[in-house]
């Protein structure tokens, strides 16, 4: 279940609201959620979880993978890419 603080342009009743749900409402307009019986997020502030920490570790997770990804440019998959050294040798 979701708590949303809506205000549409546009009156809401009840042969439009589906409309409005579907077209209206974003994330951004969720106050509070409730999962299985818990308060997963209460006046926008997550309650299950620590937040600041799950992005510490994405950010870190985040830099170790850019840090692979960079360090294999210029290689193939298996190896040195033939392609790139053929272009670095008529250079």
């Amino acid at each position: 279940m979701i708590i949303v603080d809506y205000d549409p342009l546009t009156p809401m009743n009840a042969g439009n609201i589906n409309g409005h749900l579907v077209f209206g409402v974003t994330g951004h307009d969720v106050v509070t959620t409730v999962a299985n019986g818990k308060v997963l997020m209460k006046d926008r502030q997550l309650t299950q979880i620590d937040e600041e920490k799950i992005m510490a570790d994405c950010r870190q997770a985040a830099a170790e993978l850019a840090d692979r990804i960079n360090s294999r440019e210029g290689r193939g998959p298996h190896g040195n890419d033939p392609v790139r050294q053929e272009t670095r040798q008529k250079a």
